[in-house]
């Protein structure tokens, strides 16, 4: 056995083993490495989904929000036309009649009002609000007359502009 061994160890070669437990000591480091780098990398992607999700139910809840948004809009936009008369034939017709002031300013697009008196002065002008405002009220005297008979006024820019107190000048 003693000359097995003598005969065994001849053949191999101390340095080449020596070489090859040090290249496996630095492939197990390396594989430690690579290891925790994939865990990194692995972390990362499981961060950047849940971000990707997040970003996704933000996005999805903003699109809610818009299309909330236009509904009312919309809404409102049918109940300004409606207050401003758009749906009403026969005044469309009679103010086509009277030189085109179917693109008169209507009072409500030229009010200003301050903030928190919007439904005070809703309140108190009402449907006046698709009440023309022309530059001279003496051009429509007589074509009054022949006005449909559902009621709307006819403001003098001057008076728009002029009054200052009271609830007029809110």
């Amino acid at each position: 056995m003693r000359d097995e061994q003598a005969l065994l160890d001849g053949q191999l070669d101390r340095s080449e083993l020596e070489q090859l437990l040090e290249e496996q000591e630095t492939l197990a480091l390396k594989r430690e490495e690579t290891a925790e780098r994939i865990q990194q990398l692995q972390d990362q992607v499981y961060s950047s989904r849940q971000a990707l999700r997040e970003a996704e139910q933000s996005s999805s809840e903003y699109r809610q929000t818009v299309q909330s948004l236009k509904a009312t809009m919309e809404s409102q936009q049918a109940l300004l036309d409606e207050q401003m008369g758009a749906g009403d034939n026969a005044l469309q017709s009679w103010l086509a009649d009277q030189g085109g002031l179917t693109d008169a300013p209507r009072l409500a697009a030229k009010l200003s009002i301050e903030d928190g008196w919007e439904f005070a002065v809703e309140q108190v002008i009402g449907r006046f609000t698709q009440g023309l405002t022309l530059p001279e009220f003496d051009q429509l005297a007589t074509a009054l007359e022949s006005a449909p008979p559902k009621g709307f006024a006819v403001v003098s820019d001057r008076a728009v502009a002029s009054e200052t107190r009271g609830l007029a000048a809110r």
